[in-house]
């Protein structure tokens, strides 16, 4: 390894913290972030789906208009109209839910199936950058230059508790 002087230090622990702080601006971005667009007509399309398959056109339909929770028919207040809606417009609402989630205006995150892996990912990254500014902090001791660690600095690599 290339011996570094003080200012070689100050400057490539400079372009590191730089680094840890996108990455972590990115975590919390892909946390926090919306799935694809794809991704939300799918689910919805799904949950039209099930309630399709609730529906039959038969002459006991009206038993899905009973009250949530209880076995009394429908009296004006609270019905499962999923059912019926869905079994008679099931594609329209489909339609419709893709025209909305279309027009919607947001940036598109990761896939809610990626989400964590991708977190992971990025954690070890920063992980392996904290390493690094740990490395240059103690070569930077062990000549008489004192460079204070960042807020948010993992402890335990400081203590060398991270493989």
């Amino acid at each position: 390894m290339k011996k570094l002087n003080p200012t070689e230090i100050n400057k490539e622990i400079n372009i590191i913290r730089s680094k840890i702080t996108d990455l972590k601006d990115e975590i919390e971005w892909v946390e926090g972030s919306c799935p694809p667009k794809k991704e939300v007509y799918e689910q919805f399309s799904k949950i039209i789906d099930v309630q399709t398959e609730e529906f039959s056109f038969n002459p006991k339909m009206l038993d899905i208009f009973h009250v949530h929770g209880t076995s009394q028919p429908y009296n004006g207040t609270k019905a499962n109209m999923g059912p019926l809606l869905c079994g008679l417009f099931g594609e329209q609402i489909k339609e419709s839910i893709k025209y909305k989630i279309d027009a919607l205006d947001y940036e598109e995150g990761p896939a809610t199936a990626e989400k964590a892996d991708l977190v992971k990912e990025l954690n070890s990254n920063v992980l392996k950058l904290e390493q690094r500014q740990e490395e240059l902090i103690v070569i930077a001791d062990s000549v008489g230059v004192q460079i204070n660690r960042s807020n948010g600095f993992d402890p335990a690599v400081v203590l060398g508790f991270t493989s």
